[in-house]
Order: C-alpha cells, then structure tokens, then sequence
C-alpha cells in the first residue's frame, strides 16, 4: 500500500479571491486485501534504533534502471495496476518493462480539473477523484472508468467540498471531504460513502470548543471498518490520532506528546493492529506506530521530510526524504524499515541524486522514481526504455500545456493560479504572499499576471530551478489545497506585483 501527496495540474483548475480553490494534492490509500502479522511498534522513550546507513551505501544498489523519460515521474498505484504521472496532466501505465502510453487515459479528463487520486481496482472498479473549479472556489467529483474513458458517476460534491482520499472500507469505498475556506473550523472534514458497501454508519469526529477537534490532514481506513484520522488539534495545534474501532462511530483521540504539527501526513495501515503514521516538516519527520491500543513515537535520523510512504505486503514500510529548498544542495534518499528492523539507509542508482516516490507493490516488487527515471528492485527483461512525451498529446483538442521546467530551461515560471473575468484587476493575491514572507532568499524571482491564449495567471518568474521549487513547495505547503507547478513557460507579463518578501506586503 501506497501513500502519496500528488496531483496533475491543469491549467485554469486555478484560484482568484480570497480564498483559493484547491489543486488536488493528496491520493487514496489502498490497504492490502490480506493483511500480514504485525509489526513490532517501539517506544517513544526508547533509545534511537542505530541506523544502519553507513553499511547500505557500501552496497549495490537493489533497483534497477526500467526506464528514461523528460520528466519528473510520480508514482500512482490503483489496486494491481501501477500507473504513473509524466507531466502537468499526462497519465501513463506501467506494463512489465514499459511505460505504456494510450490516449485513453485522458478521456473524460479534459477541461480545467485537477486529478486529486485514483483508487479501487482496475479496470472493472476504478474510480478518480477530481476537483473542478469556477475560478473562485474548488469541489470534487468522482469519475469511474468504463474501458474507453472516465465517467462521471455520482453528484458532484458542493461548492468549497473536495477529496481528501477514498479508502476502501467495511464492503465500500468511504471517502474524507475536505473544506477548502480556512476559516471554517466548525466543520473542516466530512466523511461521505462512495458506494454503501454493508451500510455501516459513518465515523462521527470529536467536537471541541473550538470546533472539529483534530483538524485532518491524513486519513486512512481499512476493509475491516477502521478509521483512521491524523492532525492538528483545533485547541492546542498538536499532533494528535482520531481513529474509530470498527462499527463504532464515536472515535478516540491521543495526542502524540512532544510532537509538532506537520505539513504533510500519511497514514499506511496494514491491519487493525499494524498502522505507521508519517508526519513531515522543513528538515525532520516523525514516525510513529499503532499496535491496535495506542501510537507511540519511533524515533528516526531523518533530516529531510518524507514526501512518499509505502508499506510492502510483507512489513516492510519505504519512505522517500528530499530537502529541495536547499538552493544550494537540492538531495534526497530512501529508506526502509524491516517489520522487526531498524530504519535502513538505501543504496540509490549511481549517479541518482532526487528519488521523489516509492510504490511497495503487491508482488513484492519495489518500484522508484528518480531524477526523471523509474527504477525497480527486478532486472527488467530489455534495455532500459527512452521515452520522449508530448505533453499535449492525450487532449490534442485542447491548449498545449508548457513542460515541466529542467535545468535546461531557459525560461522558468511557477504557476500559481488561474484568474478569471471577476477578479478584481489590482488583486494582490494576499496568500501567497503570506507563504513567502519572510524568504529573503526569492528576492531575484519577478511575481507577474500574465496572459497566454486568452487566459490569465498568476506566477513567478525565477533565475534557476532550485528556486523555482522552493517557491512551488512553500505555496503548496502553507496554502491549503494549492498545487503549482515549476514550468519551461514565457508567458506574456500583463502587469508586475512587487512583493516586499521580508514583509509579505506589495512594495507602494
């Protein structure tokens, strides 16, 4: 089972106002169909377990090269099927030794959405979470594969209501909602059945003074009919678990002590006694295990955050780190951690420097992208594939997208948002200006409106790749349900915003 933070983004799927509409961002969890014994969970007063680091990367690397492409690659496991993403909104299978493009894949996508994740199974019960948008606020919808294209199955949620995930649960798929107006702290999740599955009641969240008490930002459930809901409480703003034993509708909550709430957080339940919870922040991550009565804290050497978690059907949990806002030194690496083992320090491909998403598949095969390849821990059968993508090619009836921006890239923007018709024509985007106060370092990025086919944005013009990903990652980071995207991109400058980044005001 897989856990990963990603979307495809498509132009015009974008926000205006004060509140922008969400990008999708965060997929569905898929847990095991048969569960394995349990992993021993450790205790948040036990020493550090040593770290076996030194010793991997004496080691040959255990993947290998499958193949080549032009772009980043983020890994997208449905049920059996792996796919993966190869551009803003270019979706690809993974079959044997290939990457396997088909047109397909795209139908019933076209248009200014966004993929917020895909789960079931295919191809006879796959489904995609979408968000759609006016311009002026987001909400989900749900698409069904019919074997020629995406459907829409099911009323699409209301306005300012997206996916957060879909996990299958208790005969059904169960869905958490999230609400994308930051200022509603009344009710900031919901959960919703995709399909009835037994007809088991819905987990009701804990209320607090405050309003919902633990304000999610991961989630997860299991067939069995568990629930499991991680993060910030609405009170105090600390981490802290809700999680609802099966047929049960009033949950538990504990909160982890000692710990801070973290941008990013996946839960990989593999059982209803064997669940990891990974919580990540700028330069360290928090790892912690449920043993079916409480978490407890397992103590890591990380000094990146986490941005992809696997839990293999043998026990075995794979975490990616990557620390991209280092200008200077972008690095990342991955790691493992055995059912009864230490957390293990991974051996990369040579040469390999940004691993970005790791998939544990059913069969035992660990799959990796990195630094625009797939690897995989088999020998493939042939040569390592070349693959060369146009990236407009599965909506030829619709805008060319811009690529992915490279270190090649003469040209880089980030693409931050969409506007439309009703924007006021001095809005100042206030948001992202508050997610880059006080990053001194951006001061060379040039923020601008711009125009290109009779459509207007918002972004940020940068002097170098590394740059352009930190700003991508801070806006993601601290502006709920945003998704930009670092693009080779020279679009037309209708007006310049002057951002006084010590302060997060416009420069008079």
């Amino acid at each position: 089972m897989t856990q990963w933070k990603s979307i495809f983004l498509v132009i015009g799927v974008t926000a205006c106002g004060g509140n922008p509409p969400p990008e999708p961002a965060a997929p569905a969890p898929v847990p095991a169909p048969a569960p394995s014994p349990p992993a021993a969970s450790a205790s948040v007063s036990a020493p550090a377990a040593p770290v076996e680091g030194e010793a991997a990367a004496k080691a040959p690397s255990e993947f290998h090269l499958v193949a080549k492409t032009e772009a980043e690659l983020e890994l997208l496991p449905l049920g059996d099927k792996l796919f993966v993403r190869g551009g803003p909104i270019f979706l690809a299978a993974v079959e044997g030794d290939r990457i396997v493009e088909d047109e397909r894949y795209g139908k019933g996508l076209e248009g200014f959405i966004g993929v917020r994740g895909l789960f079931g199974k295919w191809p006879d019960d796959a489904f995609v979470a979408i968000t759609l948008s006016n311009g002026r606020v987001g909400w989900g919808g749900i698409r069904k594969w019919n074997g020629q294209r995406w459907v829409v199955t099911g009323a699409d949620l209301g306005q300012r209501w997206i996916y957060a995930d879909v996990s299958p649960w208790s005969g059904g798929l169960l869905a958490m909602l999230f609400n994308v107006m930051p200022y509603d702290t009344k009710e900031p999740v919901r959960f919703k059945l995709v399909s009835p599955g037994t007809g088991a009641k819905l987990p009701v969240p804990t209320k607090a003074a405050c309003g919902t008490l633990v304000k999610a930002s991961g989630f997860a459930a299991l067939p069995s009919g568990e629930v499991f809901v991680v993060g910030a409480t609405c009170d105090d703003e600390k981490l802290a678990v809700e999680w609802w034993p099966a047929g049960e509708t009033r949950g538990r909550v504990e909160r982890l002590e000692g710990v801070d709430p973290y941008n990013e957080v996946y839960v990989l339940p593999r059982a209803a006694n064997d669940v990891w919870i990974i919580g990540d922040a700028w330069n360290k991550a928090t790892t912690a295990h449920f043993d079916g009565q409480r978490f407890e804290v397992v103590p890591n050497s990380f000094d990146m955050p986490v941005i992809s978690a696997s839990y293999g059907p043998d026990g075995t949990l794979w975490l990616v780190t990557s620390l991209t806002s280092d200008l200077k030194q972008p690095r990342g690496a991955v790691w493992k951690r055995a059912p009864k083992g230490s957390w293990e320090k991974v051996t990369l491909p040579e040469g390999v420097k940004l691993p970005t998403s790791v998939h544990a598949a059913g069969d035992g095969v660990v799959w990796l992208a990195a630094d625009k390849a797939l690897y995989r821990t088999t020998p493939p059968k042939s040569e390592a594939q070349i693959v060369k993508w146009d990236y407009d090619q599965q909506f030829p009836g619709s805008v060319r997208i811009p690529k992915p921006a490279t270190e090649g890239c003469k040209q880089i923007f980030v693409l931050m948002y969409g506007i439309t018709k009703v924007t006021p024509k001095d809005y100042d985007f206030p948001l992202t200006r508050q997610a880059l106060k006080g990053h001194t370092d951006l001061a060379s990025a040039r923020f601008a409106e711009t125009e290109d086919n009779g459509k207007r944005y918002f972004g940020a013009f940068v002097p170098t790749l590394a740059m352009g990903k930190k700003i991508e990652k801070l806006v993601r980071d601290k502006v709920k349900g945003s998704q930009p995207a670092v693009l080779c991109y020279a679009p037309k400058v209708v007006r310049e915003i002057a951002v006084d980044l010590a302060t997060g005001e416009v420069k008079k």
